[in-house]
Order: structure tokens, then sequence, then C-alpha cells
């Protein structure tokens, strides 16, 4: 099931949509996590339609920073925890939203939901 989230078109970029927008909206991770609640019932090409659709959606109304697929397999390195125990984490998006709220709205939006999928939402914090 992780390979039907192939659809993700990597290094989707968003264009600005006005400085004072911008401005007031900030970054977003959203993470899709998949375990034993996921089920979809769509075959994987239907899979990648909709959430194909979904993430343009979201690039046609300046929300969309980023969208990709995760590579499957764990990595770690010395001194840092191997990935796998923050779950089986499949896909990420990177989407703008005027706070914290309007990004959960966006992420209970999204396709990966309707099938039991997690979804990780997190502030990104500009340094």
């Amino acid at each position: 099931m992780a390979a039907a989230l192939a659809f993700f078109v990597a290094g989707v970029q968003w264009a600005r949509f006005g400085v004072t927008r911008a401005e007031r909206a900030q970054n977003f991770v959203l993470l899709l996590q998949e375990d034993e609640a996921f089920r979809p019932t769509a075959s994987g090409d239907e899979l990648v339609r909709e959430h194909t659709a979904w993430a343009e959606e979201l690039a046609r109304r300046g929300a969309l920073v980023l969208a990709d697929k995760l590579d499957p397999r764990a990595a770690s390195t010395d001194g840092l925890r191997d990935s796998s125990s923050l779950g089986p984490l499949t896909g990420l998006f990177i989407v703008r939203a005027p706070d914290a709220a309007a990004a959960i709205q966006l992420a209970r939006s999204h396709p990966h939901v309707k099938y039991g999928g997690r979804i990780v939402v997190r502030g990104i914090v500009r340094r």
C-alpha cells in the first residue's frame, strides 16, 4: 500500500501569492502514517488519482510547498534513533496555512484519512 503513494509529485513548489498573505501564513508538515487501521478500498491507481487531485487543489490555492513519498527503508545514523521508532511514515506534505487549526483542517481533508491513515501535523519554526 505504501507503494501506492508513489503519486507524490516530487519537489512540487508553490508560487508566492501576495506578500501580506504570505507573511501571515506559516509552514506546517503533514506526515502520513500507515498502521493496522489503514485499509484502502481503492485501487493503487485510484489512490494516486485521489492524492494527486488533493495536492493539485492545494497547489492551485497557493497552499502547497512540497509533496513527497518517503523511502520505506528505515535509516539510522550514529547517535540518532532509527526512524522506524516514529511509526510507518509513508509520505509528507509541507503546506502553508494561517494557523495550526487551518493546517489540521487541510490534513482532515486528505484522502489518506478516509482509509484510516493517520496524519501528524507539526508547525515548522523559522529560525
